[in-house]
């Protein structure tokens, strides 16, 4: 099967990290794929910038010195197709093939006038993007296309149905690689230790995270964090105090964060999927998660704490609990944060992924 990928540019997100792997994986069971991107996606953004006025200003990727640079394809499984175009995408510029994907909202303006020739259209959904920076109608637009729909969540399908009342095709959860992330059988830390990985943007909740820390302070002043991020913390959204930060620590460093923390918080207040909740159960390391992402669908009482809402004093009190675990109790919790991680493996999520593309075009 030809399978072409459409990205919005090459850059360090975690999306483009999972189409990275997709990319390799479907390629190893025999696929032909292709990877399309543009030349310049700063004049890519500035043209649509132009049609949505001041709505798209903040979509512009804070990995912009990144542009056209991408670990995630070094693996040489795909044709990268680097396309000069600005406002769309027309037959000569694609290849021909049986299946070609949007990956982002942006992206399925550019594909849903192609020809047939190139593919029968599918929309990949990382994420349900209705943030207050971007263009909402367009957005929804997206979601109203006649593409084939495959979402990393279940989370994302409710709300496409409930919001949108729009149906996905397939729910297909990502997977965790615990060849990379993985960590050995441990006790709880000398010091409580908690981790989070930090973003300023509000929707991923870093002031929760915050918040439910400086209320555990106030009882175990001793409390340790961890944190990374992939650019410096912002000043208007400051880390906790005395905290570790990590700044775009290398891959094989993650792991090693992840295995030195007794827990590890997800706060996300709405989120596609969450890929650092895997990573962090293939270590060994509990997940305390608001209701958000694959938390719903990974997270339950036996491997970690899935809240009901998103309460600073329920993340706290979730900290304390994990606190006051011994060293058996907290044991039997990362073992099966481990297992359950285990069980999503990429190569079975790359059968669900082939098998909805297959299963369309067939």
């Amino acid at each position: 099967m030809r399978v072409s990928f459409v990205l919005p540019e090459l850059n360090l997100t975690g999306g483009v990290r999972v189409v990275g792997i997709y990319a390799q994986l479907l390629a190893e069971r025999g696929h032909q794929i292709s990877i399309i991107y543009p030349k310049s996606p700063r004049a890519v953004k500035q043209t649509f910038f132009r049609k949505c006025k001041d709505l798209y200003k903040k979509i512009i990727s804070s990995n912009s010195e990144e542009i056209n640079k991408s670990p995630f394809f070094d693996h040489g499984k795909a044709d990268m197709l680097m396309i000069d175009f600005y406002d769309e995408l027309t037959d000569d510029l694609v290849p021909d093939a049986d299946v070609i994907i949007a990956t982002f909202w942006m992206t399925t303006a550019w594909i849903k006038d192609l020809s047939p020739d190139k593919g029968e259209k599918f929309y990949f959904i990382q994420h349900y993007e209705m943030h207050d920076w971007l263009p909402k109608q367009i957005v929804k637009g997206s979601y109203k296309l006649p593409f084939k729909k495959i979402v990393v969540s279940e989370w994302i399908a409710d709300s496409l149905l409930k919001l949108e009342n729009c149906l996905v095709d397939a729910v297909v959860l990502n997977g965790v690689d615990t060849s990379q992330f993985y960590a050995p059988i441990r006790t709880k830390q000398t010091a409580p230790t908690i981790g989070f990985m930090y973003s300023d943007r509000a929707f991923k909740g870093t002031d929760l995270a915050v918040k439910a820390i400086d209320i555990v302070r106030h009882s175990y002043p001793e409390l340790k964090i961890i944190v990374f991020s992939s650019k410096p913390a912002n000043v208007n959204c400051p880390l906790p105090g005395n905290s570790d930060f990590y700044l775009c620590p290398e891959q094989s460093m993650i792991k090693e964060l992840y295995a030195k923390c007794d827990a590890w918080l997800f706060t996300s207040r709405n989120e596609g999927f969450g890929l650092p909740i895997l990573e962090a159960m293939a270590c060994r390391t509990p997940v305390i998660a608001t209701p958000a992402g694959a938390a719903t669908s990974l997270i339950n009482s036996k491997n970690g704490y899935l809240l009901d809402d998103f309460s600073p004093d329920k993340i706290a009190k979730a900290i304390i609990e994990i606190i006051k675990m011994d060293n058996k109790q907290w044991g039997t919790v990362s073992e099966n944060a481990f297992l359950s991680a285990k069980q999503c493996s990429w190569e079975n999520s790359v059968i669900e992924f082939e098998s909805a593309l297959i299963g369309s075009s067939s």
